[in-house]
């Protein structure tokens, strides 16, 4: 099943699911890899409705570094794959948002005794997220998505097709908790017989510390992408955020498949920086 060019998802399927020419595969790589949201606490994937009001700016920087272990066809297959991914919010309003995900990839696959390996920039995501109500301690917003096929088909980086996204997202405060819900919806046409309608969801938990430390961790799960396989990969993430300056976060985080249709393992680091 590998092929020349091949890239590895973190969220695989039962028998893997790769980021070569398949734009649902590229699509969940970006949204659940790079940080692809205005407002969520990196490292988390799961987003909450916050947005950055009218006239400021944030700018995220996140790695995510993966290894994965497998058989395919009685073949052991090993997995070692990096991903960056920068991200640039602007608030048009108070409860609007606009943002902008570039990610880099690396890949390294070793299979019978042969490694293959490539690098390059992955397809462009464009998002908007509006928060449309709020009372007391709880708040929705959805957020629409477009991907852009800007990275190289050939070389397995991105995709001929352009895919869309929906997410609906609320939040509820319980100082000191925080507590975030995700629903998305991805429609991704391509031509690998992969299935066109994909679903994500996730909850996600806050917990402030200290002054400046913040614990967090959730759970998630997606529909496989590969037609051929009921599987439903599952994953959960811990991590930790400190923030030396009101403008400033660091973060890490540790996320591990449930099940074995998910990932091993995966190490995730951000900086968040607002303006």
């Amino acid at each position: 099943m590998h092929q020349t060019h091949t890239v590895t998802f973190t969220l695989k399927g039962g028998k893997g699911m790769y980021l070569n020419s398949l734009p649902g595969r590229l699509l969940l790589c970006v949204f659940l890899l790079g940080p692809t949201t205005a407002s969520a606490a990196l490292p988390l994937i799961t987003d909450d409705t916050g947005t950055q009001g009218t006239g400021k700016y944030q700018l995220e920087a996140s790695g995510t570094w993966l290894t994965d272990k497998k058989n395919e066809g009685g073949e052991g297959v090993r997995d070692i794959h990096s991903l960056v991914a920068a991200v640039f919010t602007a608030g048009v309003a108070e409860t609007l948002d606009v943002m902008v995900t570039v990610p880099y990839v690396w890949t390294e696959t070793k299979e019978s005794g042969t490694i293959t390996k490539n690098n390059g920039f992955s397809d462009t995501l464009m998002e908007a997220k509006w928060r449309f109500y709020e009372k007391h301690k709880l708040s929705l917003a959805i957020k629409p998505g477009i991907l852009i096929p800007t990275g190289d088909t050939d070389k397995g980086l991105g995709n001929d097709h352009v895919g869309y996204s929906a997410f609906l997202i609320s939040t509820a405060e319980a100082e000191p908790w925080s507590f975030d819900a995700n629903l998305g919806y991805l429609y991704l046409p391509n031509s690998a017989k992969d299935r066109t309608n994909i679903w994500l969801g996730s909850l996600a938990s806050r917990y402030v510390l200290a002054e400046r430390w913040k614990i967090v961790g959730e759970i998630g799960a997606t529909r496989n992408t590969d037609s051929a396989d009921s599987s439903y990969p599952v994953f959960a993430q811990l991590g930790l955020i400190y923030s030396p300056k009101d403008y400033l976060d660091l973060s890490a985080g540790y996320l591990f498949g449930i099940n074995d249709a998910a990932v091993d393992q995966s190490v995730r680091a951000g900086v968040t920086v607002k303006f």
